[in-house]
């Protein structure tokens, strides 16, 4: 008799192991893989200067009697984007303003609009 229940042990541990590991195999990967999304959002002091860079642009073109209103307005909405600290929105706003700029034939290129 103890055989016999030695015997049914075993058995009933073989089925329920067999069982179980079907039901686990798929709750680990082998090879855990995470992907990390960032963006790289500009410095207050970055985006400063070049609304600061910008500013000085514009007012070029105003002494030389050109005037974009849609850099204008971008440089408008850089300036509420700072102020409201969306550095990354104001960045987008400035680079939106030198390529409403780019097209004027006595525009100067200078080290920043590689940016």
């Amino acid at each position: 008799m103890k055989a016999s229940k030695i015997a049914s042990a075993a058995a009933l541990a073989l089925i329920l192991g067999a069982g179980a590991a079907p039901a686990f195999a798929g709750d680990l990967p082998a090879t855990p893989q995470m992907t990390i999304h960032a963006d790289v959002v500009p410095t207050l002091n970055e985006t400063r200067i070049q609304l600061a860079q910008t500013r000085h642009q514009l007012r070029q073109f105003e002494l030389a009697s050109f005037y974009s209103p849609t850099a204008e307005a971008d440089y408008r909405a850089a300036q509420i984007a700072l102020a409201n600290g969306r550095y990354d929105e104001a960045a987008a706003n400035l680079k939106q303003v030198r390529a409403a700029l780019t097209g004027i034939p006595n525009w100067k290129s200078s080290p920043l609009d590689a940016r």
